[in-house]
């Protein structure tokens, strides 16, 4: 089984984000069957438009700024759009980088989540743009305490999890339907990958 890993070069970002992209195609029809607007179909596009922007690998610099220019050309809806959000927010943080450790990953989260709010109007409980807000939050929190860049990731899908699972409890709309938000389960998947990745366990 691989090793556990303290950081990740811009190529090891990039095929995290591939693997991310695969377990999301995957798993693309049962997000669309839980609103039945195509919310799966719009994250797994958006995503592998991301990914096919890249041309080579390079620096973090020039991988992130490939990924949020294919995301925006391929992000069809509101789920896409907010996804494509993320990876601008994050590539922003990224770009001066060198590697992406423990402290740079939760900080591109947190730039992730600021730049949603800015850009989308509110942030209902369980829903994406508050999956990504506790995610990062406590990704930082793992930093302060000396996380290493798997515990920073897995304490972000962990908080985004229990964030997703409140949605049901507190929105009539998905309380109606009986499922979470799709997009937010999306993410999830995207970061459950990532996790799998860092720490050398199978993908979900």
């Amino acid at each position: 089984m691989p090793e556990p890993l303290e950081s990740l070069s811009a190529t090891g970002w990039y095929e995290a984000l591939m693997d991310a992209g695969r377990v999301l195609a995957d798993h693309a029809g049962a997000l669309d069957e839980m609103d039945g607007h195509g919310v799966g179909s719009d994250l797994a596009a958006t995503l592998s438009g991301a990914l096919a922007a890249v041309e080579g690998t390079g620096d973090l610099a020039s991988v992130s700024a490939s990924l949020t220019e294919g995301a925006r050309q391929a992000a069809n809806g509101t789920a896409g759009r907010r996804l494509a959000s993320v990876l601008e927010g994050m590539g922003e943080s990224l770009r001066n980088a060198d590697a992406v450790d423990a402290e740079r990953f939760a900080l591109a989260l947190e730039a992730a989540a600021e730049l949603l709010a800015s850009s989308h109007d509110g942030r209902r409980p369980g829903r994406f743009a508050a999956v990504v807000s506790e995610a990062a939050d406590a990704a930082l929190s793992a930093c302060d305490s000396g996380a290493s860049l798997p515990d920073a990731v897995l304490a972000s899908a962990t908080a985004g999890i229990e964030e997703l699972e409140r949605g049901p409890e507190s929105d009539p709309v998905l309380a109606e339907r009986g499922t979470v938000d799709p997009a937010g389960a999306g993410l999830l998947l995207i970061l459950d990958s990532l996790a799998s990745v860092v720490c050398g366990e199978p993908l979900p």
